[in-house]
């Protein structure tokens, strides 16, 4: 094939690319929320809102758990440039600080809740964090859907498919036990799975296939393609509070491209 020739093709397949994404499912992955201080794992609420304004501002569509549900099981079509809000761990400061943002702008979203954690103070990230309690992830309930991040943080790929399907387990009795209702999705700790292991990984589906997990989450800081094919890689968009605003336009709408 001529150079000339494969440059153009080379460039074609990369707009085709770029397409392709901005059409597809974007997930984007919170962790804590302050008033004031933003870090690797912080965003502000000024940031917070800033930014979920844009979101809706650039035309994109926020989705809930149970529309991701209907297109995996149904091939319901999701609207156009949807957008899914993420939480991991089950900070204190989700129901504080971000939970009065989405409820003025009235924006869905999702955490993924680490059951063992639940209404308790754990020394995590090297520091004391708070957790929520049962009432308060009652009364987010409006907007507020929840997901499982195992049982105590630990990473999948550290364990055996034994410890994985009990660390499931677990995860449902607590939530049952704190009478939490939960959509059936899964976010790995650490964003850790055993992608290099298909064995394993196919292992890892036959759990969640058994306990019924509809999809799992990990990073990857990509764009998802639609219709999903690999509804147990997701992949979500890190959202860093000390990246600036330009950083987060960026990602949201190229993500990683590479």
């Amino acid at each position: 094939m001529p150079f000339t020739v494969l440059i153009i093709v080379c460039f074609l397949a990369f707009i085709f690319l770029l397409f392709r994404r901005r059409e597809g499912l974007r997930v984007l992955m919170y962790h804590k929320i302050s008033e004031s201080n933003a870090d690797y794992l912080t965003v502000t609420s000024a940031q917070l809102e800033q930014q979920l304004l844009h979101i809706r501002k650039k035309g994109y569509n926020f989705i809930n758990l149970q529309q991701l549900t209907d297109h995996i099981h149904f091939k319901t079509p999701l609207p156009f440039k949807p957008v899914l809000i993420t939480f991991d761990d089950g900070y204190q400061n989700n129901c504080e600080l971000a939970y009065p943002v989405l409820l003025k702008h009235h924006i869905p979203a999702n955490i993924f809740l680490i059951p063992s954690f639940i209404g308790k103070t754990v020394l995590y990230d090297n520091t004391d964090q708070k957790f929520m309690g049962p009432n308060e992830i009652k009364s987010m309930n409006e907007l507020v859907t929840f997901g499982l991040h195992s049982y105590s943080h630990d990473n999948y790929n550290d364990l055996s498919t034994e410890q994985i399907s009990e660390d499931i387990r677990l995860c449902k009795v607590e939530l049952a036990n704190t009478n939490t209702p939960f959509q059936p999705y899964f976010a790995y700790p650490y964003g850790a799975y055993p992608a290099k292991d298909p064995g394993k990984m196919q292992s890892l589906e036959n759990i969640f296939l058994h306990e019924n997990i509809v999809g799992a989450f990990r990073i990857g800081n990509r764009i998802n393609s639609l219709p999903l094919n690999k509804k147990y890689a997701i992949e979500r968009l890190d959202i860093r509070g000390n990246k600036s605003f330009s950083n987060f336009k960026i990602k949201l709408k190229f993500g990683k491209l590479f």
